[in-house]
């Protein structure tokens, strides 16, 4: 009778919190995408692969202080362009080149004494073929003595 009032107490304890774990159970409404279905594809794609833009800034307004002597830009870049050059202008008599490497882009611009003082620059990335274009807009903040 002991061993049977045993199994009768586990049973019930098992049961219980099974109860109490359903009620815990995720009742979030369905995903959006589950309303256009199965994929007609069965091919594996990376979400970045999906975006509209070949190549992205980080940041759309950099302010640099007048003693800092150089700037570092980065941005995504698209793996279709992989191993290009991304041609880059500071101005109009600025210009270079930076790799496309693993989805992104760092761009060293050194000699920041070369901007003018408190006037905004444009910085200009694109493509090799020239379809696609961000733009970083440049301050030099250079602040004047005061005695």
């Amino acid at each position: 009778m002991r061993a049977f009032k045993r199994r009768l107490t586990t049973g019930f304890l098992v049961l219980g919190l099974g109860f109490v774990i359903l009620h815990f159970q995720n009742c979030a409404m369905p995903s959006e995408l589950d309303q256009y279905g199965p994929m007609s594809s069965d091919e594996v794609r990376i979400v970045d692969d999906w975006a509209s833009e070949k190549i992205t800034l980080f940041e759309k307004f950099k302010q640099v202080e007048a003693l800092q002597d150089h700037l570092i830009v980065e941005g995504f870049c698209a793996r279709s362009l992989r191993g290009e050059a991304l041609l880059w202008e500071l101005g109009s008599s600025i210009q270079g080149e930076v790799l496309c490497e693993m989805g992104g882009f760092r761009l060293v611009l050194e000699d920041l004494s070369a901007l003018a003082c408190n006037e905004a620059q444009s910085l200009s990335v694109y493509t090799a073929d020239g379809s696609e274009e961000q733009i970083l807009d440049l301050y030099r903040a250079c602040h004047s003595a005061v005695n």
